[in-house]
This record gives C-alpha cells, sequence and structure tokens, in this order.
C-alpha cells in the first residue's frame, strides 16, 4: 500500500521536476547546422568519431549549435586522401597527406554557401593512423575555417529575415491543425540573430503553447474525472494522477485540476494515508509556485515605473521562463518525429 502511494505521490510531481531540473532554454534562438560526413561508411569508426567532435566543436565556436536533427542546414566534411611518404624505421611510418572539404549549405535544396579545403597531414604505422593523426591536427578555431562558417551562416540568417512572415504563417496553420508541437519546433529554429523575426517568433510561440496547454489541459481533466469517478479507490487516483501531471500549470483547466487534486488528498486525509496526503500537498504547492513565477514576471514587466532598459530587462527574463517550456515541446517532437526517419 505504501509502496503504491508514493509511486503516485511521485508520478504527480514528474512533470514540475522534469521542466525544472534542466534548462533547456539555453538553445532556444540558435541557429542550427547539422554536422555530417561524406560516405563515413568508407572510413574507420574511429576516425568519424573524430571528426564528428571536430564537426561539433567548429559550430560551436562559430555561434551556432551542433544538433543531429535541425531545419536541413549542414557542416559537410568530405575527405581527400592526398600523397603518402614513407619514413625510414624503426619503426617504419608512414606520412599521409589529406585534403579536407567544409561546406556550409541547405541539405533541402542542394546548395552551399560557403566552402574551405584544408591540408591536413598525419604520421602512423598505417593508413588509418595516419588519418586519425591528421584530423586530431584539425584546430576549430582556426580563422579560415571560421570566416568561412560565419559566410554560411549569414546566408542561413538573410533566408530567415527575408521569409520570416512565411515561415510563421507556416507555424501557425500548423497549429490551426492541432499539430501544436511541430508548430513550436518550426518557431523554434528561427535564429535570435534576426532580432524582429525571432521576437515576432516568440509571440507566436507563446500563443501556441497556451492553445496546446489549454487543449491538452481539457482532455486530462476530463480523463482525470472519468477515472476517480468510475472508481474512487487507491487503483483510481493512480489513473487519475496519472491525467492530472499532464497538465500544465499555465492551462486554464489547472485550478480544476487542482480542486480535483485536493479533493482527492482530502479523502485519503480521512483515511489517515499521511505519506499521499503530504506527497500530493508537495505537487500542489509545487504547481502553484511554477504559476505565481510566470505571473510575477509578466506583472514586473508591465510596470510604468520602469526605464526602458529596464523593462526591457523584465521582459527577457519573463522570456527566459517561457522559452525552457518551449524548448521541451520542441526537443519531444525532435525526437518523436525526426529521430525515427
Amino acid at each position: 500500500m505504501k509502496h503504491l502511494i508514493l509511486v503516485l505521490s511521485l508520478s504527480l510531481t514528474a512533470l514540475f521536476n522534469t521542466a525544472c531540473a534542466q534548462d533547456m532554454g539555453s538553445e532556444f534562438g540558435k541557429l542550427i547546422l547539422t554536422p555530417q560526413i561524406i560516405e563515413a561508411d568508407k572510413l574507420p569508426s574511429e576516425s568519424v568519431s573524430a571528426l564528428i567532435r571536430k564537426l561539433d566543436q567548429i559550430i560551436s565556436k562559430s555561434g551556432a549549435v551542433a544538433r543531429e536533427f535541425g531545419a536541413g542546414y549542414l557542416l559537410t566534411a568530405e575527405i581527400g586522401i592526398g600523397t603518402r611518404d614513407f619514413i625510414a624505421g624503426p619503426p617504419k611510418m608512414m606520412a599521409q597527406n589529406i585534403e579536407l572539404a567544409l561546406h556550409v549549405g541547405d541539405a533541402n535544396k542542394g546548395i552551399s554557401f560557403s566552402a574551405i579545403t584544408i591540408s591536413l597531414r598525419g604520421v602512423g604505422t598505417n593508413e588509418n593512423k595516419c588519418l586519425l593523426e591528421a584530423l586530431k591536427s584539425i584546430s576549430p578555431g582556426d580563422s579560415e575555417i571560421q570566416e568561412c562558417i560565419q559566410k554560411g551562416k549569414a546566408a542561413i540568417i538573410e533566408y530567415y529575415k527575408s521569409n520570416c512572415s512565411k515561415l510563421i504563417d507556416e507555424a501557425n496553420n500548423k497549429a490551426q491543425l492541432g499539430q501544436h508541437d511541430e508548430a513550436i519546433y518550426k518557431l523554434s529554429l528561427i535564429p535570435d540573430a534576426c532580432s524582429e523575426c525571432y521576437s515576432s517568433a516568440l509571440d507566436a510561440c507563446q500563443m501556441v503553447y497556451q492553445a496546446k496547454v489549454n487543449l491538452e489541459g481539457a482532455q486530462n481533466l476530463q480523463a482525470a474525472k472519468s477515472e476517480w469517478s468510475a472508481d474512487p479507490t487507491e487503483t483510481g487516483a493512480a489513473r487519475a494522477s496519472e491525467s492530472l501531471k499532464k497538465i500544465s500549470p499555465y492551462s486554464t483547466s489547472f485550478e480544476e485540476a487542482q480542486r480535483l487534486s485536493n479533493s482527492i488528498r482530502k479523502k485519503f486525509e480521512a483515511q489517515e494515508e499521511a505519506e499521499w496526503s503530504f506527497k500530493l500537498k508537495q505537487y500542489e504547492d509545487a504547481m502553484h509556485l511554477k504559476r505565481e513565477e510566470l505571473r510575477i514576471a509578466e506583472e514586473d514587466a508591465k510596470r510604468d515605473d520602469l526605464s526602458r532598459e529596464e523593462r526591457q530587462k523584465r521582459q527577457q527574463e519573463l522570456n527566459k521562463i517561457r522559452i525552457v517550456e518551449y524548448r521541451v515541446v520542441a526537443n519531444k517532437y525532435t525526437i518523436n518525429h525526426l529521430g525515427n526517419k
């Protein structure tokens, strides 16, 4: 019995802990580049891993974000094997010359925005070790490499600026079809380097996210009511809790969900199930705290006595709170819908 109560209680706090344990908003609004190696299947696995790490570092140094799935913008690498020299031993060694071509481009349209070719040289006892040593010598912060990446980024940013209204309209159309997660994912791809478009994307995200949590909240509240009404026992409470824990504190159904949660808690209090009652109260308090945090931030951002700079600062803090929620949705969409392709 106590084990079941603990499971129920922990499941009710899962939503709050998951959303707040990680600051997932740090990547929101950053330009995403996906590292890719041409004909990677023909290379030793160790060299593939080393090159992917280097590509990730190059992308990170540029201020972009390296991610396996994004909007289709790639940093591709292609290895060309050049001449080879042998070095007398012992041990007998070889020196391999390698040409590494890097491209920033659009995978969907087959367009290259910028490119650079780097000459590398690796020394080892065999071809694989030569290649690995050559790749290790790549400097992610090299000025010529970074100039190439910045040129590619500029072209991508210009695309977002020129097509801002179209991109936001496409996301809003997805939301109107009930595809809220995909809409938020698409909006999350607009980089903050396009300041006006990024601001519009945040506004759109707020509306889409609110519609999403309102719809899902109403559905989960109805499910919880049905489960508890049909079976007002600990088994029914367990089923109801699975629905209640999915209701966002920002949903219009939140207050009613709290009342249902409270009524369940009171029944267990009457039955002297103190552990269940305490844990359920913790969940209710956590949800209220999270909602109050947003309310205070919203009120602070609207205060009349703030300077323009201070108001902007408060608005940025408010955006950070919201962006954490948007990023969770976008990441889930990426995993569930793009990760299987």
